[in-house]
């Protein structure tokens, strides 16, 4: 019985917070949210601090606890989302996972790749976002990643942000 109890109460307390999430995206104009970890990219945020991101019309809300930070599309140079099994394969070295992340996204990926190799087999679940952004006063883009663990189409947060700014998924010109 007191189990059975339990088990209500958290599924009451869920539907709370997932509503009041839900209530928030409103308020704020957001199309899409989720809530995902930090993994970098936020000055003054730690890594694996949860934050909730709200994709509006023309920018990215991004809460945690009482700080919110604000991302403009017109900043955004590049964005992907991928499943960590895309970036890491198994019985591959540390060079090679490295190579191969940083070819497919960039000096995130080649992090995460290397990462992968330590400790051998590992099945790896989850979702990342990764976004490149032009900082204010800024020259080179900068990149922010997310770890969306418990989203099933990460895609469709890149899909959202590239139909604001279309100009980013053709990229047929690449200066390097």
């Amino acid at each position: 019985m007191a189990g059975i109890l339990l088990m209500l109460l958290v599924l009451v307390v869920a539907v709370l917070l997932w509503r009041r999430e839900a209530r928030e995206a409103k308020r704020l104009g957001a199309k899409l949210y989720t809530a995902a970890y930090h993994l970098l990219g936020i000055p003054g945020l730690e890594p694996k601090k949860i934050v909730r991101l709200f994709f509006s019309d023309d920018l990215l809300i991004i809460r945690s606890g009482k700080q919110t930070f604000e991302l403009g599309y017109d900043k955004v140079t590049a964005i992907k989302a991928a499943r960590k099994t895309d970036l890491i394969q198994k019985n591959k070295s540390v060079i090679g996972r490295g190579v191969i992340g940083g070819v497919a996204f960039g000096g995130i990926g080649a992090i995460v790749g290397a990462l992968s190799a330590v400790g051998g087999k590992k099945a790896t679940k989850g979702n990342l976002l990764i976004i490149y952004y032009k900082a204010d006063g800024q020259d080179e883009p900068q990149p922010m990643a997310f770890d969306l663990r418990k989203t099933s189409r990460p895609d469709r947060f890149e899909k959202f942000v590239l139909s604001q700014r279309p100009e980013l998924a053709a990229q047929d010109y690449i200066t390097l």
